[in-house]
């Protein structure tokens, strides 16, 4: 392995514990902070390690997730906006078309999408279970070592999230109406 190739992986593993930390974040504002910054370390891990796909879409996602913030700091919607970056990241999947690998990379990022546009963390959490196994699917193909360990521990830390964070409140929630 080349000296690149360590490098970006190093990035890779730095850029996945702001990842995994991000949903246990009790805030929309706060988990997108997170995932901002994870995703510009791995636009530069995807970069060097080839992944243009990758690189897109984790490029876009952190603007993407700028547009959410600043929507939710103005008390605006989301909805739009999820339509248009949605639609651009198919897009980009078709322009950087890597073959079938890039159609995990591209559903995943729609759904996270759709995601971290929505308000409420719990939500935030449960959709974003689905793209968990999708991009371990790319980062397998892609051997992105911090890829790999973003998606295994984001999908633990989701569910340590809902079990934490989620069922409680939905319990306390439960107890009130009864």
């Amino acid at each position: 392995m080349d000296y690149i190739k360590i490098i970006a992986q190093i990035i890779g593993v730095i850029a996945f514990m702001l990842s995994a930390i991000s949903f246990q974040a009790k805030s929309f504002k706060m988990i997108n902070v997170l995932k901002i910054i994870s995703q510009i370390l791995f636009t530069i891990q995807y970069l060097m390690l080839g992944a243009f796909t990758a690189m897109l879409m984790n490029m876009f996602s952190f603007l993407r997730g700028f547009v959410y913030i600043a929507l939710e700091n103005k008390n605006k919607s989301t909805k739009w906006a999820q339509l248009g970056f949605s639609i651009t990241f198919i897009a980009m999947g078709i322009i950087t078309w890597d073959g079938w690998i890039g159609v995990f990379a591209i559903l995943g990022t729609v759904l996270q999408t759709i995601a971290f546009g929505n308000k409420n963390p719990a939500k935030i959490r449960i959709i974003n279970l689905p793209t968990c196994f999708m991009w371990m699917v790319y980062n397998w193909h892609y051997r992105s070592v911090g890829g790999l360990l973003s998606d295994v521990f984001s999908l633990v830390s989701i569910i340590i999230g809902i079990i934490r964070l989620d069922i409680p409140e939905i319990k306390s929630k439960f107890k009130k109406k009864v």
